[in-house]
Order: C-alpha cells, then structure tokens, then sequence
C-alpha cells in the first residue's frame, strides 16, 4: 500500500550504466504488467505509481569519466595514441578496455591533448599575425584584453578549419582537441562541484556515445533532460545539484587549493576495498555487525602502514645509510615489497 503522500515523496538513486538498464527495464516491464489485465493488475499499478517517484542519476564516475574518455580511445587509439603510447613505453594501457588502466589512459590522453593544443595555438597565432595585425598591435598594451580575444578567435578558429580545412589530418587533430577538451572539462567540473556543467557536457556527449556505438549511455544522454528538466520539480532539481558530489574532506590542501569534491559513486567504490579489509561474510548480520567498523578499521590500517612498517630490513638500512650506496641491490627492500613479476611476453 502506498502512503497516503507517497506524490510528495521522491527517492533518487545513482548507479552506472548497467544500473540504470535495469531500473529502467524493470519499469517497463511493470508498465507492460499494468496493461494486460491479468491477476496483478492492482498490484502493479501501485509499483508503476512508486516507480514514477524514483529519479535515477547516472554515476559520474562511470557513466561521466570512464564513458567520456572511451570514445576518445575509441576513434583516436589506433594509429595515434597507441603511437605516443609506445613511443613513451608506456605497457599497461588497453585502448579497448581504458576502465582498467583509467589513470594511466586519463594521463596519456591529457598529455597528447596538451602537446596538439600548443601546435595548433602555434598554427593560430602565425595565420592571425598575417591576417589580423593591424588589430593585434592595437591590443599589445592590453594584456589581459588580448588574451581574451586570443582565446575567443582561437575557438573560432578551430570551428573555422573543421568546416574549410581539406587537410584530414588537421581536421583529425581539432576533433580530438575538441572532444578530449570537452572530457578534460568533465572532469574539472566534478572535482569543483560544478552540476549545471555536468549536465551540459552529458548532453555534448549523446551524439558521440550514438556514434561509437555505446547505446546504454546514448539513452542516459537522452533520459536525463526529460528527468531532470521535465519530471522533477525544481527544488528536486536543485537538490539533485547540490548533492551530485560530495566531498571527503572540508578546508583546503598544503598549497590553498580547496579540497576536490568527489562523485557519488566514486565514493562508493573508494569505500568498496575498505570493505573488503574486513572480511566479514556476506550476509545481513554480517554487513550490520561489521560494516560500522569500516571507517576505524580504515584509519588504523593507514596509521599502522605509516608508522609502523619498516621501510629498510638490515641490510638496506646498512647499504643506504652507512655504506652511502643509495642504488645498491639491498636499498629500500621493505616489508610490504614483492618482487617484480616478468611479463608474459618475456616468458614466452
């Protein structure tokens, strides 16, 4: 039975793109029970009114940085990054599967994003001297005024040379910058905090997801304005906004910066391995009796592998400190080390 004001009521739930499948799957599939006038008619009417309460929001951990940086992968791997890849020697990288080696993917991305950026600034700058001289040299007293024509002309450019340019691989290139500037943004607006840029990039992304293929998140890019800017009420909304990220820790850093906000369920997956530190089993009284540990358990673990694990056994502490040998074999051998494993492809 539903409460009396269940219509003032909303449950607003977050999950990946697999998640939001399901719960959307399931809402069908009760709306579809509601139409054929078998013996759960009833009763699926009053699911189908609870589930019209519930607002799922895409994680932007998975939906948002893994699923903005797979398409990049996807059509700028081969041939180019797997090229800078190599070229670095960088090994542990998978091009068609970048959830497993998010960090070090995210890393080469940005990097070959800054390296292109800077060539096409320079192509830039050496056509605006020749077209646009008269009114450079009107703003070379101006600093700041010329920085911020420089940045606007520059997109314009860019917008310019996609459209005229017959160089395919120049238009290769602005694409990339375009698309990976657009993720890079992403991923700055989640560590600020910033909802409103967040739903916007989301909606950049749609036609993208449709063309390389990733059809769960093409219908997420496509749900989310009819959820959020149709079915919920504005004070929903803002509430949605406020608590999208969530922050570890108040104040701010050693360097003034203020502390990142995290994504929600980049929260939730920094809270699975601790977790599983504890080792209890998978039951309901397990989770209730052990789970509220978590947070101490956590704590000591981290305070004990700060002060009380010996960096150096004997020999590395001799070799280091009194011998003076700071590259020997014995240096920096610790408890908690373990030996380096040869590839498989030095095996074979």
């Amino acid at each position: 039975v539903l409460a009396e004001d269940y219509e003032e009521r909303w449950l607003l739930l977050c999950g990946d793109g697999l998640s939001s499948l399901r719960v959307h799957q399931y809402r069908d599939a009760i709306n579809n029970m509601a139409r054929n006038f078998k013996d759960h008619y009833e009763q699926s009417i009053l699911l189908s009114k609870a589930l019209d309460r519930i607002i799922f929001i895409p994680g932007d951990l998975h939906a948002g940085e893994f699923h903005t940086l797979s398409p990049i992968y996807g059509l700028y791997y081969g041939g180019f990054l797997q090229a800078m890849q190599a070229a670095l020697g960088w090994k542990r990288i998978q091009g068609n599967n970048i959830v497993k080696t998010y960090q070090q993917a995210a890393l080469l991305a940005l990097m070959v994003l800054t390296e292109v950026e800077r060539q096409l600034y320079g192509a830039f700058v050496l056509e605006v001297g020749k077209t646009q001289a008269a009114s450079l040299e009107i703003l070379l007293g101006q600093p700041e005024t010329l920085s911020e024509y420089l940045a606007t002309e520059f997109l314009k450019y860019l917008e310019t040379k996609l459209v005229n340019s017959t160089d395919q691989v120049f238009r290769m290139m602005v694409q990339y910058v375009q698309l990976t500037r657009a993720y890079r943004l992403f991923r700055k607006s989640v560590r600020t905090g910033d909802s409103i840029a967040v739903e916007a990039i989301y909606t950049m992304f749609t036609p993208v997801w449709l063309a390389t293929g990733k059809h769960t998140y093409f219908g997420i890019g496509l749900n989310q304005p009819e959820v959020l800017y149709g079915r919920c009420p504005y004070h929903i909304l803002q509430l949605i906004r406020e608590n999208r990220m969530v922050k570890l820790h108040d104040g701010e850093d050693k360097d003034g910066t203020p502390m990142a906000y995290w994504s929600l369920d980049g929260l939730i997956e920094n809270f699975q391995h601790r977790y599983k530190m504890l080792d209890f089993p998978n039951t309901l009284e397990g989770w209730q009796e052990h789970s509220v540990n978590m947070p101490l358990v956590s704590r000591c673990v981290h305070h004990s592998d700060n002060e009380y694990v010996r960096r150096y056994d004997v020999n590395s502490h001799d070799e280091k400190f009194v011998e003076g040998l700071l590259d020997g074999s014995a240096t920096d051998i610790g408890n908690k080390k373990r030996s380096s494993k040869p590839p498989k492809r030095v095996l074979e």
